[in-house]
């Protein structure tokens, strides 16, 4: 099964992944790495380290989901990726939840890591809309 590792500011890793469990179940090959504000560069690097080699073991390839880019834990996981050719690890940036959920609700049936992070990017696009957007006016036919 492909791994999951959600990693962002705050306790974004954390909350997310909570709110996985109780939309979608409890997933398995899944983690989380959180950049709290007291946390040095280097501590949360330690953290993220160890949440990646705990999915390492039982993963086809890992995605990290990062909250924004440019960011620590989004560096932090690009460099990862980078020392680590091995293993086949996509770094996925912007994450909300409907990508997420979805994510992990496809690794059932998802094998590539490529394929389910394509997906991941779609399905989040889909996912950021305006409901309320007033309706534009036609023109009028002559």
């Amino acid at each position: 099964m492909i791994g999951i590792l959600v990693c962002g500011h705050d306790r974004f890793g954390s909350a997310m992944t909570n709110v996985v469990k109780l939309v979608a179940g409890m997933p398995h090959n899944f983690g989380y790495a959180d950049y709290r504000q007291e946390d040095t560069a280097d501590d949360f690097e330690l953290s993220f380290q160890g949440a990646m080699k705990s999915l390492e073991e039982n993963s086809e390839g890992i995605l990290v989901f990062t909250d924004i880019v440019q960011g620590t834990p989004y560096k932090t996981a690009l460099e990862y990726a980078e020392k680590h050719p091995e293993q086949k690890i996509i770094v996925i940036s912007g994450t909300n939840l409907g990508a997420l959920t979805e994510t992990a609700i496809a690794r059932g049936y998802i094998n590539d890591p490529e394929v389910l992070a394509n997906l991941a990017v779609e399905h989040g696009k889909k996912q950021v809309m305006r409901a309320n957007a007033p309706m534009e006016e036609e023109e009028p036919s002559e």
